[in-house]
């Protein structure tokens, strides 16, 4: 199902605004934000 232009800008927002909170978990010493942020990361390319 094609998105638009304007949905995926959406989307790719939402999920930098997940892995922006996933890394201050991370910092905190979070493992298994760690491996959230990776796999976060894998998508997004």
């Amino acid at each position: 199902m094609p998105m638009s232009k304007k949905q995926l800008e959406k989307k790719q927002q939402a999920k930098k605004a997940e892995l922006a909170e996933l890394e201050k978990q991370a910092a905190a010493g979070d493992g298994e934000a760690k491996k959230k942020i990776a796999k976060l990361k894998k998508k997004m390319k």
